[in-house]
């Protein structure tokens, strides 16, 4: 099969523009990340994920004089996702907790309360039923959006949150009637 002459100079043509873009906007976009982020290495992943992106949708782009403000929302729109991450959202809390336990005379009794909440958390998801388990478990710990998790179930939208809702206030409830843990205020 020839190769198509077409493909490899829109090929060159959107590697050479990317170029381009990354030495125009590349630091300013790595200081806008960092300013959402406050972590270096998590900035460069984001602005690697960004010019992926901008790569990706190049063609798309129908004024070509609002590039800039294009990248920066792409650019934006991942470091709020970011933030909004399970992922995120973990760490920040590990974080808060190491501070709060390291200052704190009763830091092994901390851990030890927040071993226990985790393992108690875990048991009660465990114990849902499977269709409740499985959007639990897709959404929070695989972070799957509910459109992906809809494609991977094979089921609509509404019976994904459906499910979500409901799983997430069997939880509340069960953690609640066994010892009142913190998870879920």
């Amino acid at each position: 099969m020839k190769p198509n002459p077409l493909q490899n100079q829109t090929y060159d043509y959107r590697e050479e523009q990317l170029k381009r873009i990354i030495k125009q906007y590349g630091e300013s976009i790595l200081r806008l990340c960092y300013s959402y982020v406050k972590d270096q290495a998590k900035s460069e992943d984001i602005l690697q994920d960004t010019m992926l992106t901008v790569y990706l949708q190049m063609d798309n782009l129908r004024e070509k004089q609002a590039i800039k403000s294009w990248i920066y929302r792409i650019a934006i729109n991942k470091c709020k996702d970011y933030l909004k991450s399970w992922h995120y959202k973990q760490i920040r809390l590990s974080q808060m907790l190491t501070f709060t336990a390291s200052s704190n005379e009763k830091s092994i009794e901390l851990k030890l309360i927040i071993q226990d909440e985790t393992e108690q958390l875990i048991q009660e998801i465990m114990k849902l039923k499977p269709k409740h388990r499985e959007v639990i478990l897709l959404f929070y710990y695989e972070e799957l959006s509910l459109q992906e998790i809809e494609q991977v179930l094979g089921i609509n939208s509404s019976t994904v949150k459906s499910r979500l809702y409901q799983a997430r206030q069997l939880l509340k409830s069960r953690l609640e009637k066994t010892g009142g843990s913190t998870f879920g205020r």
